[in-house]
């Protein structure tokens, strides 16, 4: 007579099962891990960048302080939009990410302007569009109002002009005069502008002096969307992508900086040209380059930079562009 206890098979099947069920679930905890130990760091950036970069963000406590003592006691300093989302975009790598950011409105264009642009332009409107890095986004901005481009609207509204004066900001945090040439002839032109304008250079400069060419250079925004890149190659495929564009040890030449900023405006400017849509070019207040007083911070700021290199650099810019039609 044989006897069969089935508890027992049924107890053995059951501690195989859980057996295998925990190794599997063990293998995909390692895999998990082999993820995340390398993606770590990337991560956090990740959360950071969605939650954009405010004033809080970019500044350490004591130049909070100073930077707030120049704000009205009414605007709430954490709404201020300073270094805004960005979003992969042909031609210039990234621009501002439609939406809201804190005070600012992007709109589907990704220009910084609470309305959405008609492609076809309206017979009374008239179409004028800034370009440049932070200074013209209108970083640290209290308010769309309190913008260059948003100073300038209220103007025409003030002069009852004809027709509807549009002032759109065209512009994104550490751009160069090379992603606002694209912008320019890929993008603004798209819209029918009247008046194209330029506030410009600081940043062309900037990079030079930390080794990277104007015509090469990579927003740090650019760098984000890349990391993504290398660590999704790098997770998945098990292989890293070559880096380019690596910065020199040493700062890129003045001449060299203006060569390729000039390159860029007439590029842009001829590109205007045929349509004839006027280009103005300004060169951005720099404090290398400023006589006005300036304040202890101000003097700390400019200090932490290289500053002889700004200052000569930069003058010899102002003075090419005075003589550059």
């Amino acid at each position: 007579m044989k006897i069969f206890n089935f508890r027992k098979q049924d107890s053995d099947s059951h501690s195989a099962s859980r057996g295998s069920f925990v190794a599997n679930l063990l293998f995909l905890f390692g895999l998990l891990l082999g993820f995340l130990v390398p993606a770590a760091p990337q991560i956090l950036i990740h959360f950071r960048y969605e939650r954009s970069f405010g004033l809080e963000e970019a500044l350490d406590s004591q130049d909070r302080e100073s930077v707030m003592r120049a704000y009205d006691s009414s605007v709430d300093f954490r709404n201020v939009s300073f270094n805004p989302p960005n979003l992969p975009t042909p031609f210039v790598g990234t621009a501002p990410r439609p939406g809201r950011d804190r005070n600012a409105t992007i709109n589907i264009q990704q220009f910084r302007y609470p309305e959405d642009l008609e492609k076809t332009k309206p017979a009374n409107e008239f179409r004028i569009f800034l370009t440049g890095g932070s200074t013209a986004y209108g970083a640290g901005a209290s308010s769309m109002e309190k913008t260059i481009a948003g100073f300038l609207e209220q103007l025409f509204l003030e002069w009852k002009t004809e027709k509807r004066v549009r002032v759109i900001t065209a512009a994104n945090t550490g751009w160069s005069s090379t992603h606002e040439r694209n912008w320019i002839i890929n993008h603004i032109m798209r819209f029918q502008p009247d008046v194209v304008l330029s506030l410009t250079g600081f940043n062309d400069v900037h990079y030079g002096a930390i080794g990277l060419e104007p015509v090469l250079v990579t927003s740090p925004h650019e760098n984000y969307f890349r990391n993504i890149a290398l660590l999704v190659q790098k997770t998945i495929f098990f292989s890293d992508l070559p880096r380019t564009n690596v910065p020199e040890n040493t700062p890129i030449s003045c001449d060299t900086v203006i060569s390729q900023f000039i390159q860029n405006l007439r590029v842009a400017g001829f590109a205007l040209q045929q349509q004839k849509i006027p280009y103005f070019v300004f060169l951005q207040p720099s404090l290398f380059t400023s006589s006005k007083a300036l304040s202890h911070r101000e003097t700390n700021v400019r200090d932490r930079e290289r500053d002889p290199y700004f200052s000569n650099c930069y003058s010899a810019l102002e003075t090419i562009l005075e003589h550059e039609q």
